[in-house]
């Protein structure tokens, strides 16, 4: 059985500091539940301390918000 190559904490760190450090909102990869355009991260460093902590997205074509999971 093969095992899958695991990042490293320095790897992982590094790609989350860029996903962070990208000036204003951030195309995410999720679609939108109204009308099925990309959703944007609000990006301006925050992350809600819920549990699981959250993080605030939008869809700036039929201004629908929400939060998703950090």
């Amino acid at each position: 059985m093969m095992k899958k190559k695991l990042q490293t904490l320095p790897e992982f760190n590094d790609h989350r500091r860029k996903l962070y450090s990208q000036d204003g909102p951030y195309l995410n990869g999720i679609e939108c539940p109204i009308c099925f355009y990309e959703l944007y991260d609000i990006n301006d460093g925050t992350v809600m301390c819920s549990s699981p902590p959250q993080v605030s997205i939008t869809c700036f074509q039929c201004k629908w918000s929400g939060t998703r999971i950090a």
